[in-house]
């Protein structure tokens, strides 16, 4: 009997038992041993004890070079919007005021004259690779001018309103969150209401506009305009309020 337990105590001390309550102990120390188990753990991400290897390595390296936020299915930019000719969702009504100044031949002084302008782009013509953008627009324009003619001897209608209807298309140069810059041309016809020796009719009218903005749908702008009526002509000045709809 004192044989049989001197023999287990042989092969105690020479490593016998049970061999897996000591292996948790090399696999443990080998973890932390490994580097790339240390830098994880500097990080803060996972480690798989299984693999020994970063659980999180293969996302990572796909985040490198995957955008930075998913792509959720948008409106191709290439896809135009429902309005395939003008943009409504862009319409501008611009009441203004300003002044005219009439070539000599018309006898009239400077006159105050107001207006109003409905302006929307023109997407059709918008280039393909931004075919939402505002690059060209059409207008329309109607305007009042309170005139009188100086000229002897005294005409039967010598004064009154005069009427000018006006449209045309535009190419906006620049435009920014406070700025813009516009030219613009047309034809307008214009209507003087029975004045002496005043002839109704069209004639080519050219300007460009300078604008400031106010807030998000309200700008402010600058337009002078040139029209060319036979061998005179009308100089425009006029401030507008841009109130976008």
């Amino acid at each position: 009997m004192n044989a049989l337990l001197h023999a287990l105590v042989l092969m105690s001390a020479l490593g016998g038992g049970d061999p897996r309550e000591k292996e948790p102990t090399r696999d443990r120390f080998a973890l932390l041993a490994d580097p790339n188990a240390d830098f994880d753990r500097r990080v803060g991400r996972p480690f798989d004890d299984e693999t020994g290897k970063d659980s999180e390595e293969k996302p990572a390296k796909q985040d490198e070079t995957a955008p930075q936020r998913p792509q959720e299915p948008q409106p191709a930019p290439l896809e135009r919007r429902s309005h395939a000719i003008l943009d409504f969702d862009w319409l501008e009504i611009q009441p203004r005021v300003g002044m005219a100044i009439f070539s000599k031949d018309y006898h009239v002084d400077p006159s105050v004259c107001f207006g109003v302008v409905a302006h929307a782009p023109l997407t059709l013509l918008s280039p393909s690779w931004n075919p939402d953008g505002e690059y060209f627009g059409l207008f329309a324009k109607l305007d009042v001018a309170i005139i009188k003619r100086d000229i002897f001897p005294k005409l039967d209608k010598a004064g009154g309103p005069i009427f000018m209807f006006a449209v045309g298309g535009d190419y906006t140069v620049y435009r920014s969150e406070n700025w813009l810059l516009m030219v613009e041309g047309g034809i307008q016809y214009c209507h003087y209401g029975g004045i002496t020796d005043l002839q109704n009719g069209i004639a080519p009218v050219v300007g460009f506009k300078i604008g400031l903005t106010v807030s998000r749908a309200v700008s402010l702008s600058l337009t002078p305009e040139y029209v060319m009526a036979d061998h005179n002509h009308i100089i425009m000045g006029w401030l507008s309020v841009m109130i976008e709809w």
